[in-house]
């Protein structure tokens, strides 16, 4: 029965894909992306056994076992493989932690079929829409009115920190590292920004995304691609790209210049690593549970056309498949159950070498790499000290 009615879903995306305005979600003749890839769904008993292959703007479907899928899928049942099509895609997260099915392979291509079904076949579009047109913006007070509400606003509650009043650390300028004595209700402006930032929603903000996926669609990602920079170099160069063309924001009540989005308070993404795992979301993520987050047709349109159909298959996960030939240690991390591999998602614990900019200046550091750079007799060391120069080049 499964097999019966996930077909019949299968032909149903196929007949809509045909048609002229569907079409570019498979071959986009204006960006040059087009969807090659072998889907294979099967059971754990192996009674059921379904394909569909995307190829060259083709679709075509089977009930049989597919050889050298980009990815299967292996459901635990029969049931579970017909629930498919239409569950949610943060479902479809939880049904893979409960073991309900298991994946082997791209995860980027379920991640995009998911994202056709229910795009085509469940109306997330129209739905995230309606969405959109009732949505009623939130009021957030002015620094003045804030103000005036804070003063007049009962009591807060009293602090408990004052006894952290003892060194623990060698701390070099403060007698009391933890300013015990002081509540964020003493800052009036930090106490604003607090404010504000509690009550604006995250925004899915594709600049960073956008700027990172045009560099290397110009200029090659990989040898493969054209580009023969050294990694370090390759680098430096992207992130001079992305900072020299970024738009320039000083937010209301800031005292430092910069940002890291466009957005008040934005939502980067890395399709470099793992964001383009976000792709079924595209239509949802504004009405999780968990997490929501806004997000622009605009922006939408950029990741779903642009920026994740580039680096499906040059991501972290998928260059070190292709690499490694598939390694075993992959393939725990993607049972999801042993343990996860958070790195991909940026976390990468690192701090900023403050003082060294604070002491020497951005400039200085950057005539120094340029000075290396000219003394170095290792090709690899002049790509290194090159790319470092154009990285502290993009930052000025």
């Amino acid at each position: 029965m499964g097999n019966l009615m996930f077909k019949t879903v299968l032909k149903v995306a196929k007949s809509k894909l045909g048609k002229p305005e569907f079409i570019k979600e498979i071959y986009n003749e204006e960006t040059g992306h087009v969807w090659n890839a072998r889907i294979h769904f099967t059971t754990e008993d192996g009674k059921e056994d379904l394909y569909v292959i995307f190829e060259n703007g083709n679709v075509e479907i089977g009930s049989e076992p597919l050889e050298d899928p980009t990815i299967k899928l292996t459901f635990k049942n029969s049931d579970a493989l017909a629930k498919l099509y239409r569950t949610s895609p943060q479902d479809t997260m939880i049904s893979l932690l409960k073991n309900n099915f298991r994946y082997e392979g791209n995860l980027t291509d379920i991640a995009r079929f998911s994202y056709l079904t229910s795009y085509l076949l469940q109306g997330r579009k129209k739905k995230f829409q309606k969405r959109q047109q009732k949505k009623v913006k939130k009021e957030i007070l002015s620094y003045d009115e804030f103000v005036d509400w804070e003063n007049g606003s009962s009591k807060y509650k009293p602090m408990k920190n004052k006894i952290l009043t003892q060194k623990v650390d060698i701390v070099k300028y403060l007698e009391d590292p933890y300013l015990g004595k002081y509540k964020i209700q003493d800052f009036k402006r930090m106490n604003y920004l607090k404010y504000k930032h509690f009550q604006t929603p995250g925004v899915v903000c594709t600049e960073r995304a956008k700027l990172l996926t045009d560099y290397f669609m110009e200029n090659g990602f990989l040898k493969e691609d054209g580009n023969e920079d050294h990694p370090e170099l390759r680098q430096g160069k992207v992130l001079n790209h992305i900072l020299s063309n970024k738009k320039p924001i000083i937010q209301d009540h800031d005292l430092l210049a910069g940002t890291t989005t466009t957005k008040e308070k934005g939502v980067l993404l890395y399709p470099d690593t793992g964001a383009v795992a976000l792709w079924p979301e595209l239509y949802t993520m504004d009405n999780r549970e968990l997490n929501p987050y806004e997000i622009t047709q605009e922006d939408i349109d950029i990741l779903n056309y642009e920026v994740f159909p580039y680096w499906s298959d040059r991501n972290i996960r998928e260059y070190c498949r292709t690499m490694t030939g598939n390694p075993l240690s992959q393939q725990l991390d993607e049972v999801w159950i042993l343990y996860f591999m958070w790195k991909t998602q940026t976390i990468s614990h690192t701090i900023p070498g403050f003082p060294l900019v604070l002491e020497s200046g951005l400039e200085k550091i950057r005539d120094e790499a340029n000075e290396n750079k000219s003394s170095a007799s290792d090709k690899k060391k002049q790509d290194f000290y090159e790319g470092l120069s154009l990285a502290i080049q993009g930052v000025i």
